[in-house]
């Protein structure tokens, strides 16, 4: 290899091609490591994917549920006397149903 020596990273392939400058014959491949191919790899993505999923999706889920009861609340809220009672003026409600919303 010189200093003139040019990595490209071919995405598609998952490969490196190597262009020396100086002689083109000399193309230099990296054979591709494709672990993804492996049974072993598969099996321990699936157990870890499985794991996390079961890990999160109780927490997103509960997570969800507050922030709806939350809106429904904010909402039901306002038709009484929640702007009164907070002593709320102009668009602070409007700013507290947004904050709601995204999040």
């Amino acid at each position: 290899m010189s200093a003139t020596t040019d990595a490209k990273l071919n995405e598609e392939k998952n490969e490196v091609v190597l262009e020396d400058d100086l002689d083109k014959s000399n193309l230099e491949q990296a054979e591709p490591v494709d672990s993804q191919d492996d049974p072993e790899h598969h099996k321990t993505e699936r157990s870890f994917v499985r794991k996390l999923a079961l890990t999160l999706m109780p927490m997103v889920w509960v997570l969800y549920l507050f922030n709806y009861l939350d809106r429904n609340n904010i909402a039901q809220a306002k038709l009484n006397t929640f702007e009164k009672d907070l002593g709320l003026e102009g668009s602070e409600f409007n700013t507290a149903v947004s904050i709601l919303n995204v999040g």
